[in-house]
């Protein structure tokens, strides 16, 4: 199955797709693209159509690239094309993650954990998050 993986500017379509996973971060990510500090790719075969943000990163260790959001269908597809492309320049990857079946994918792909984020949210996302904490409750309390 041919994959086409491509750069594309930022628009509408990019957005409505990569809302649902960049949450909050949405509008960050989307400065970052038009700016010119992240990528935005766009990958789709007959059967899958995902996106994918990358910003390539250089410290005094060297340089990594970072794929700061990846969502769509077909990760597992698509994800290789840009291991490879990274191992062929000698680049480190870094993938940013939610949920145990992206990290189940990425380790499939070689990836091993290098950290743990935890954070301490105050305000409206501290207060979703009670919120939909209580109603998990009180599902499971009726179930």
């Amino acid at each position: 199955m041919a994959a086409v993986i491509r750069l594309i500017p930022w628009d509408r379509d990019a957005e409505r797709g990569l809302a649902r996973a960049a949450g909050d971060a949405l509008a960050d990510i989307r400065d970052q693209v038009e700016r010119g500090i992240a990528q935005l790719w766009e990958c789709e075969n007959e059967l899958h159509h995902a996106y994918c943000v990358t910003r390539l990163e250089r410290y005094s260790a060297g340089t990594e690239w970072c794929i700061v959001l990846f969502e769509g269908r077909g990760v597992r597809e698509f994800l290789p094309f840009f291991v490879r492309a990274a191992a062929e320049r000698g680049i480190t990857v870094r993938i940013h993650v939610q949920g145990l079946a992206r990290v189940r994918i990425a380790r499939s792909l070689g990836f091993t954990l290098r950290e743990y984020v935890l954070e301490v949210t105050h305000g409206r996302r501290q207060q979703q998050s009670i919120d939909q904490h209580d109603q998990q409750e009180h599902h499971h309390q009726q179930c």
